[in-house]
């Protein structure tokens, strides 16, 4: 389910794919609360790039030794080393640099210090830029363990790293995982931010994808339909953040509706019919704010289109699936996929 859209220039969650074999989109991306937790104002920063990352580190105490200041200035050279690689698309080489920073951390201060948490994320973001998952979720669950350890379950540090696990685990499969996670993660913002906060809107939108990727779809659309009505009351209808968490509540809705197309087909078709505006509202949207040759309203333009397929309204759908084939060669090229 999907990736970041920028929220005000912060985020939007789309990304493009076909019916037929795949779900719908949902909009809270890859990154996941990750991304959108560091723009927040939290002390680990994401950005949507993940080989831009960035993570603020804990300042060197005066008092500290001048032996000790020398091996601090080291990493923090090596760390600046690996940072310029990552800007510069050498994701091969940050690594290298990121891990051998690291591994300095853990001799120097142990697993669980605050300075080799700031690494084990780093690293954590390089391997997942790369592609390497799997390594990637096994450094964060770690990260995660010792977050939970030090700073405990409601320090900010700790729900980012949350976030960006969950997100992992997702797209390894591992959804028991990640809703496991999710909940521990919404829970969590909910008693140090507050049920509102946008901080706990993005982990209950998270909460609410892993639901449906183990097909808990009630318990998924009670979560977005809070989403969006906490979200309308405190941002407004017409706010980047309550669009996603509409689009969000459709692909639940569709998810529900292919569910139930059989045994239940006007409950299937109601839903469809909501999903509908709700995609559409939102495909409107995009086209508004990013205007029609976007990514990410091709991705609405793709949802839409979907749900008109599902909804047996092919007329409707021909065009929309036209069009978005024809600017996705425009703006992506014809080789994408």
């Amino acid at each position: 389910l999907a990736v970041p859209l920028p929220l005000a220039s912060q985020l939007m969650r789309l990304a493009g794919s076909r019916l037929s074999s795949r779900p719908l989109l949902a909009l809270r991306g890859r990154l996941g609360a990750a991304s959108v937790l560091g723009r927040r104002g939290l002390h680990l920063g994401v950005e949507a790039d993940p080989r831009r990352m960035t993570f603020v580190d804990p300042t060197v105490p005066e008092e500290t030794p001048s032996r000790e200041r020398e091996e601090e200035q080291e990493l923090r050279s090596l760390n600046g080393m690996a940072q310029a690689y990552r800007e510069a698309g050498d994701l091969t080489r940050a690594e290298a640099y990121f891990a051998r920073v690291l591994a300095r951390r853990r001799a120097l201060h142990g697993s669980d210090d605050p300075r080799t948490l700031y690494a084990m994320g780093h690293l954590t973001a390089v391997l997942a830029a790369r592609g390497s998952l799997h390594a990637a979720v096994t450094l964060a669950k770690k990260q995660c363990a010792a977050s939970l350890r030090t700073l405990g379950p409601c320090h900010p540090d700790t729900l980012l790293c949350h976030g960006h696990a969950v997100s992992l685990l997702s797209q390894v499969g591992r959804h028991e995982e990640a809703e496991e996670t999710a909940r521990l993660t919404h829970s969590s913002c909910a008693a140090y931010h507050g049920e509102a906060h946008p901080t706990t809107l993005i982990a209950l939108s998270q909460l609410g994808q892993a639901l449906i990727a183990v097909n808990k779809l009630d318990e998924a659309e009670t979560c977005l339909r809070t989403e969006v009505a906490l979200s309308t009351d405190s941002l407004g209808g017409s706010h980047p953040e309550t669009r996603i968490a509409c689009s969000n509540l459709a692909s639940a809705l569709v998810a529900q509706a292919r569910l139930l197309a059989d045994a239940m087909p006007d409950l299937s078709a109601s839903k469809l019919s909501e999903a509908e505006a709700l995609f559409r509202a939102q495909l409107d949207a995009c086209v508004s704010a990013l205007g029609e040759r976007h990514p990410h309203t091709l991705t609405a333009v793709s949802n839409l289109a979907q749900t008109y397929r599902d909804r047996g309204q092919l007329a409707e759908a021909e065009p929309l699936l036209r069009r978005e084939a024809e600017l996705s060669a425009l703006v992506l090229g014809p080789a994408h996929e």
